[in-house]
């Protein structure tokens, strides 16, 4: 079965990015890590690689992105090359590596443990995690 995100009314909706507050979410957190044109960076769950597109737009050398969605990594490849397809809770990477990881709409669908895990293993001492996701406010329905 098709992911409802994937979905063409969805994707209509939602644009590139897949997600509620695309690219203007992306941009403050840019804004508040104030991350320098030298970091690395990884798109965990880059999706279309929409995201990718405007951290390169920003000027930052290093952006890698990781996806399950080959469909998605097709397009992502598009604007940067720099794209594998992986899982979050089992990252195909070399450990303490990355300066910043990005997960926007990503975790709700991943091993939250064992991400959580992945992501403190690649990330170098004092490496930053931006993190955005979808809640429910009143608990299950």
């Amino acid at each position: 079965m098709r992911p409802l995100y994937l979905s063409s009314a969805v994707r209509e909706g939602l644009g590139p990015c897949l997600r509620p507050g695309g690219t203007v979410l992306t941009r403050r957190i840019i804004d508040l890590l104030q991350p320098d044109d030298a970091c690395t960076i990884l798109d965990a769950g880059c999706g279309s690689g929409a995201s990718m597109a405007l951290i390169k737009q920003h000027g930052f050398a290093t952006v890698f992105g990781i996806d399950l969605d080959c469909g998605l990594l097709s397009e992502a490849r598009k604007t940067c090359p720099t794209v594998a397809r992986g899982d979050l809770a089992r990252l195909p990477l070399a450990g303490r590596k990355w300066d910043i990881i990005l997960c926007e709409c990503t975790w709700n669908l991943t091993e939250k443990e064992q991400t959580i895990k992945e992501f403190a293993r690649v990330l170098k001492p004092g490496g930053m995690l931006a993190m955005t996701d979808i809640y429910t406010r009143g608990g299950p329905a």
